[in-house]
């Protein structure tokens, strides 16, 4: 068993060094260069701090995108939307997301009631921390970019592709060439539609990562319709 080892890691070794084309990014200010040590650990070189910021976001994306996804849910006591709670006689997972949420408070308020220490940091760091927010901006703006304009939907049996940079919950999608388009118009994401068929697999390999981080990235507040 242990012979299949080394190859399992120098496999995934190879996906974690795989050349990454960050140069030719539109949200750039001036070149940066991305080099990956033997050990597939990344090292970026910028000109400014936010073009190292952005190239940054756009690696956590590509590379990270699950850690990043797992540990923003355990940080704001949400696994249990993610992973349910497997034994309800004995909850694990529900009070980790009880502690999560008590740590995670803060001893002030902001203008609207909430004692969120994100909601906190979002109020005031506008004006007490003005350089701060924008690097984390262009570090959001890194992470967007790289889930921006990769893949595609179905749109009344075929396929049209995601365009533009995805902000929140909205997608853009180019549905100049389907006809016949009516408002709200379904659009199929995973599953079969005519002759046009895709599945987790095919959003992983256009996102760049694995089929269980796009299942996983499926929360809780997604309605669940189950056909017979």
């Amino acid at each position: 068993m242990r012979s299949g080892l080394p190859v399992v890691l120098s496999a995934a070794l190879l996906a974690c060094t795989s050349p990454v084309n960050v140069e030719s990014n539109p949200g750039l200010g001036a070149k940066v260069e991305v080099l990956y040590d033997q050990v597939g650990v990344p090292h970026v070189y910028a000109r400014s701090d936010a073009d190292g910021a952005y190239a940054l976001g756009y690696l956590h994306a590509r590379d990270r995108l699950f850690q990043m996804d797992f540990s923003r849910r355990y940080a704001r006591g949400r696994l249990a939307e993610l992973l349910g709670e497997p034994n309800p006689a004995k909850p694990v997972v529900i009070p980790l997301d009880e502690l999560q949420r008590v740590i995670f408070s803060s001893t002030e308020h902001t203008a609207s009631g909430s004692y969120r220490i994100e909601d906190v940091m979002a109020e005031r760091m506008p004006t007490e921390a003005p350089e701060t927010q924008a690097w984390l901006q262009r570090y959001a703006d890194g992470v967007n970019r790289r889930l921006s304009g990769r893949g595609r939907v179905i749109v009344r049996g075929q396929f049209a592709p995601i365009v533009a940079n995805i902000s929140m919950d909205l997608t853009l999608v180019d549905v100049t060439e389907v006809p016949e388009l009516t408002v709200g118009q379904e659009v199929t994401l995973i599953g079969r539609e005519g002759t046009c068929c895709q599945t987790a697999l095919d959003l992983a390999e256009a996102a760049g990562c694995l089929p269980y981080e796009i299942l996983c990235g499926i929360g809780k507040r997604v309605p669940r319709r189950y056909l017979a």
